[in-house]
């Protein structure tokens, strides 16, 4: 699994660098307040399925995962994620993936 740094925006020229989906899985650690940018690089692929890991339990079941189809040549911001319903143990939030191929990631921290 990867671990992903949040990038947090400036008022200055600050390029977002993408990473490659991991096949393990990506995570990141988590105030909450984290967005995730998923760029679909192909245009002519196919979609992909984004599991985002919830941790959250009601009345002793637990919630549902969070699963986002990411379509060809797509970029979606998605989150933020609440840490009572998606950090785990270690205040990370989990991703994985139907496939990895052609999907990029990166991990915003607002201020």
């Amino acid at each position: 699994m990867a671990t992903h740094t949040p990038i947090a925006p400036t008022r200055a020229a600050n390029p977002i660098t993408f990473a490659a989906a991991d096949t393990l899985g990506d995570d990141f650690v988590s105030t909450g307040k984290e967005l995730v940018l998923v760029e679909h690089t192909n245009s002519l692929g196919s979609s992909v399925t984004l599991t985002v890991t919830t941790t959250a339990t009601i009345d002793g079941e637990a919630v549902a995962d969070k699963i986002i189809t990411i379509g060809p040549g797509e970029t979606h911001a998605l989150g933020p994620w609440p840490q009572q319903w998606y950090n785990d143990a270690n205040a990370k939030v989990a991703l994985s993936w139907s496939a990895v191929t052609d999907i990029m990631l990166a991990v915003i921290k607002p201020s």
